[in-house]
């Protein structure tokens, strides 16, 4: 997931509560209850990991902090796609090159991530298959995310 340092810090502190939190439901099911629960407690903290650590998070990008155009890895077209078309992004060779608005060794830029991102574009179609799919758009509309 791309974010900056203060969103880093903060999910690492929300991943370190939650495992506090756990420790201490821990201590208190084993006085309270006299149940050791500690044996689930490598996949709790996996769990965790996962959630705050692995998953993606939104990030409003600037248009300042995208170094490169974007490039079309994948595309499908949803009145014939099948489900396992669907699936995933294939292997794809891609490039791009960057540009630095440094302007020098002085000015260092790190590059830190990759944002992922769909667009959809509602096309009329006016082949055989688009004409089972009942109103046609007279104008494209484009929603991007």
């Amino acid at each position: 997931p791309i974010m900056n340092e203060d969103q880093h810090h903060m999910v690492i502190e929300e991943y370190l509560e939650g495992m506090n939190d756990w420790n201490d439901y821990l201590v208190n099911a084993k006085k309270q209850y006299g149940v050791d629960m500690s044996i689930l407690t490598e996949e709790y903290d996996k769990e965790q990991r996962d959630y705050y650590l692995k998953s993606s998070h939104y990030v409003q990008l600037d248009d300042d902090t995208i170094l490169a155009p974007p490039i079309v890895v994948k595309t499908l077209d949803l009145a014939v796609c099948t489900l396992e078309d669907a699936k995933g992004v294939d292997e794809a060779e891609f490039s791009f090159d960057i540009e630095s608005s440094g302007s020098g060794a002085d000015d260092e830029e790190e590059i830190n991530g990759f944002a992922g991102w769909f667009t959809v574009d509602f096309q009329s179609r006016t082949d055989e298959v688009g004409k089972q799919f009942g109103a046609k758009m007279t104008n494209p509309v484009h929603f991007s995310s």
